[in-house]
């Protein structure tokens, strides 16, 4: 991709085959031939979808030689994000797609609700998430304003994603309960089930949610699924609810995104705070909880989930650092704000 003239060819994009590879060994368990030198592990996922290249010069094992060039001018839209394609399915000995390598289960929890036990699927949401067109919309905003920055045509960018947004507040708004699916055009429908995943509607850097539903749904999150550690991952009184996350695996695996409170998901819940109510000295008290938690198990850190009922009992991980990073950047940007006004 880099310029004739600068000794490349001058591509206007490539594939990003190093997405690709790890997302593969994510799914299938597989590390063969050149996947070999892959984990499948989320932060592998998100270096290759940052950096372009997840191997920059390193030592790649399968060929016994450095793999990769330092990326340092090339846009982020230039590498082309991808799970299969016709080249790396014929690189398959029977030319096996993706579904035919992995199980049922694992292929369908793919959001970051992905529990499963065997072949059970504890929270399938296959269909629409609401969580993934918020994020979506977030992408095609960003590529808008990637592709002014280097003189690219940006305004097709824009364009979709007024259409994602159109179609996003009047397909996912929930009148009956005042706030959105959780999932539509699912296996069993639209699903109505009171989730925190509909906050990064309204906490991203671009929120898709129309300013008219930032209240009502904000609202019942505070209500129902807000706690003095984090977020409940499902509404008290549902069906699959577990207000306790122990047991055997299963019985925990039950409990992981069907109740358990995530102290990770403060940080998004207090960007929606901010940008509805911008109420600083309110926001200061939902990070109040977190005091306690730092003696709760981990000694001066956080855990990775909590009961979702007082005593709001640590569990899993002792010390997780989406826990803490996201409740430091919560009173980083707190301070930040407060220094502005």
């Amino acid at each position: 991709m880099t310029p004739v003239e600068q000794g490349g060819y001058g591509l206007d994009g490539m594939w990003n085959d190093d997405f690709h590879h790890t997302a593969r060994v994510a799914l299938t368990g597989r590390r063969e031939a050149y996947y070999s030198d892959y984990r499948g592990h989320p932060q592998e996922l998100v270096s290759a979808i940052k950096y372009g290249f997840l191997y920059q010069g390193q030592r790649y094992h399968w060929q016994q030689k450095p793999r990769g060039s330092l990326v340092t001018t090339q846009p982020a839209f230039t590498f082309v994000i991808f799970t299969q394609n016709h080249d790396q399915v014929a690189n398959s000995l029977q030319g096996e797609r993706i579904t035919a390598l992995t199980s049922p289960a694992r292929y369908r929890a793919l959001t970051w609700m992905d529990a499963k036990v065997g072949d059970w699927v504890v929270t399938p949401r296959r269909g629409k998430p609401v969580e993934i067109q918020a994020l979506w919309y977030n992408a095609l905003r960003l590529m808008a304003i990637w592709a002014a920055e280097f003189g690219e045509p940006h305004k097709e960018f824009m364009d979709l994603a007024q259409r994602a947004a159109e179609s996003f507040n009047t397909r996912f708004w929930f009148e009956p309960g005042r706030y959105l699916f959780d999932v539509v055009d699912g296996e069993a429908g639209d699903d109505a089930s009171f989730r925190l995943n509909q906050l990064f509607a309204l906490s991203l850097r671009f929120p898709i949610l129309t300013e008219q539903f930032w209240h009502p749904v904000l609202e019942a999150i505070t209500t129902k699924l807000l706690t003095p550690v984090g977020l409940r991952t499902l509404v008290p009184g549902h069906k699959d609810y577990k207000s306790c996350y122990a047991g055997d695996l299963r019985s925990r695996d039950a409990a992981y995104h069907q109740g358990t409170v995530w102290p990770w998901l403060i940080g998004h819940f207090l960007d929606a705070w901010r940008r509805t109510y911008a109420d600083n000295a309110r926001a200061r008290t939902f990070l109040s909880g977190f005091d306690e938690a730092l003696r709760a198990a981990g000694i001066g850190t956080l855990s990775e989930i909590f009961d979702a009922e007082p005593p709001y009992t640590a569990r899993g991980c002792i010390a997780q650092a989406w826990s803490v990073a996201e409740v430091l950047r919560s009173f980083v940007a707190l301070d930040e704000q407060e220094a502005k006004q």
